[in-house]
C-alpha cells in the first residue's frame, strides 16, 4: 500500500474532527437574556409596572442575519443577561408574526434588529438599532435608562429652553417612530406659535404627518383637529391639503358632525380640484358622510364616483369594493 493510501483514513478523520469542531463553534449559544416570548405584550407591561422597570422589546425577523448575530453574541453574553435581569423586562417578538406585526407597525420599526425601550404604559422611551457588542449594548442601555441619549437630552433641553429649530429636528425624529404622544405637543406648539399660520413649509409637513398618524390610529386629538381646521383655509391648494382634509373630515364624521365634514370635503374639491391622487379617497369619505346623514342618493353617487376613480387608478378589488 502506498504512503498516500496509508495516511488517507487519518486525513479523513482529521477533517471530520475539524468540521465537527467548526459546527460546534457555529452552533447557537443559549440565550443569557430571559426573553418573554409568545405572550401578549400587555402582560410584560403590567409586570414592568409592578416591578418599576422598563420593557425592552427585541423586534426581529427570522431571516435577519444581524438579529441572529445579536443572539449568538450579545444576548448570550452572561454580563448582558445579568444587566437585563436587574434593569428591564425583556421581550422578544417576531415582526412578521402575530402581535409582532402590530408592534412593528405601532412603533414604525423599519429595520432589524430594533430594540425598543418602553415605559409601563407602552410609550417609547428610546430605541437601539443594528448590532451592538455586549459591552456597547450595556452602555447604550444604561444611557437610555438614565435619559442620556441624544433624543432624550434634546427633549429635556426643550422643556428648559424652547427653540423652534431644535423642536423641529426632534419632531421629525419622533414622526419617524410614530411617537404620537411626544410628537403632538411639539408640533402643536411649533405650528400655533407661528405669527402667520401659513408659515414655514416644515411646519405644514409636521402637522400633516401628525394628523395622518392620529387618523390612522382612529382618532384626532382636539388640539390637532382644531389646528387643522384653522390651517386648511389658509394653505390654499397646497399638495398636502387633501391629506389634512381627509384626516379632519374623518374625525368630524366620527364625531357625527356631518355638515362640517361635508364642508371640509367640498371646499377641498373647490380649492384643489378633482384630479389629485386622493380624489377617490375624498369621494369615499363624502359617500360615508352622506350615508351617515341619511342622504342615500348622494351617498350612492359619491361612492360610485370613488369606485370609478379607484378602478381607473388600478386599485385592488377590495378597495374598489
Amino acid at each position: 500500500m502506498s504512503a498516500h493510501h496509508r495516511h488517507a483514513p487519518a486525513v479523513a478523520v482529521a477533517l471530520l474532527i475539524a468540521a465537527t469542531s467548526l459546527r460546534a463553534e457555529e452552533a447557537p449559544r443559549p440565550l443569557a437574556v430571559p426573553f418573554v416570548q409568545g405572550r401578549p405584550l400587555s402582560e410584560s407591561l403590567r409586570r414592568a409596572k409592578a416591578e418599576k422597570k422598563v420593557v425592552m422589546v427585541d423586534v426581529f425577523a427570522v431571516w435577519c442575519g444581524p438579529c441572529k448575530m445579536m443572539d449568538r453574541t450579545t444576548f448570550s453574553d452572561p454580563s448582558v443577561g445579568a444587566w437585563v435581569k436587574a434593569n428591564v423586562v425583556a421581550v422578544k417578538v417576531d415582526a412578521e408574526k402575530g402581535e409582532g406585526r402590530k408592534i412593528a407597525q405601532r412603533y414604525m420599526v423599519g429595520s432589524f434588529p430594533t430594540i425598543l425601550f418602553l415605559d409601563s404604559s407602552g410609550n417609547e422611551i428610546d430605541r437601539l438599532i443594528a448590532v451592538y457588542p455586549p459591552a456597547a449594548f450595556i452602555t447604550a442601555g444604561k444611557a437610555i435608562l438614565e435619559a442620556k441619549t441624544p433624543l432624550l437630552e434634546a427633549l429635556a433641553r426643550l422643556k428648559k429652553n424652547w427653540t423652534p429649530r431644535e423642536a423641529a429636528t426632534v419632531a421629525q425624529d419622533l414622526a419617524r417612530r410614530n411617537d404620537v404622544p411626544r410628537l403632538r405637543p411639539i408640533t402643536v406648539r411649533l405650528v400655533s406659535e407661528e405669527a402667520d399660520l401659513g408659515g414655514p413649509d416644515a411646519n405644514i409637513q409636521l402637522l400633516t404627518i401628525l394628523a395622518a398618524l392620529e387618523d390612522f390610529q382612529g382618532h384626532l386629538s382636539p388640539e390637532t383637529a382644531d389646528l387643522v381646521a384653522t390651517f386648511l383655509p389658509r394653505i390654499g391648494a397646497d399638495v398636502r391639503r387633501p391629506i389634512l382634509a381627509l384626516a379632519l373630515g374623518r374625525e368630524q364624521l366620527r364625531q357625527g358632525e356631518t355638515a362640517p365634514a361635508r364642508e371640509t370635503v367640498t371646499t377641498t374639491f373647490k380649492t384643489s380640484g378633482e384630479s389629485g391622487p386622493y380624489t377617490a379617497d375624498l369621494y369615499a369619505l363624502l359617500g360615508a358622510i352622506e350615508r351617515k346623514a341619511g342622504r342615500s342618493d348622494a351617498a350612492i353617487a359619491a361612492l360610485t364616483k370613488a369606485a370609478t376613480l379607484s378602478d381607473k387608478a388600478g386599485a385592488p378589488p377590495a378597495t374598489r369594493g
